[in-house]
């Protein structure tokens, strides 16, 4: 009974919500329903002259998550485009091997400058090599998902 009241608190730590497992969804994060999900084309649209929009959708396939300590990823989507996806407050953390997986984020879209300290931090997160770190020497616009929910295909 122990063990498995353990396992019960470890699931709920961890964020993984076992409904969603069964249904072939890990949810990490906030619980959340999979509708009214924006593709990048019908986000960027939507962003159009704002800086940010809270409650988004956003369908991609992971191409990265942070090597360090599983607080951000990149979703790649249908159009080839990265968007960072960074966890808000690090209130949860995604497994680390998790390219490749589809997946859908919900949280704030806010576009945003992202200054030479915080890439090459990122990069070093991601693995990036001292040379690689060292050639970023500008800051940079982007597309961020600040999100408080993700669910991962199985």
């Amino acid at each position: 009974m122990k063990k498995l009241l353990l396992i019960a608190a470890v699931a709920l730590f961890a964020g993984v919500n076992t409904t969603f497992a069964q249904e072939g969804w890990t949810k990490y994060g906030q619980e959340f329903k999979i509708e009214n999900v924006h593709t990048m084309r019908s986000l960027n649209k939507e962003m159009t002259g704002k800086n940010e929009l809270p409650n988004i959708k956003l369908e991609g396939r992971i191409s990265e998550v942070c090597q360090a300590e599983g607080c951000w990823m990149k979703l790649k989507n249908s159009e080839g485009e990265d968007v960072f996806v960074k966890f808000k407050d690090h209130a949860f953390l995604v497994p680390k091997d998790l390219s490749g997986r589809a997946a859908i984020v919900i949280g704030k879209a806010v576009r945003k400058e992202v200054s030479v300290d915080e890439l090459r931090h990122l990069a070093e997160d991601a693995g990036a090599s001292e040379a690689e770190i060292a050639k970023i020497t500008s800051p940079k616009q982007e597309l961020r998902i600040e999100a408080v929910g993700v669910m991962v295909k199985n």
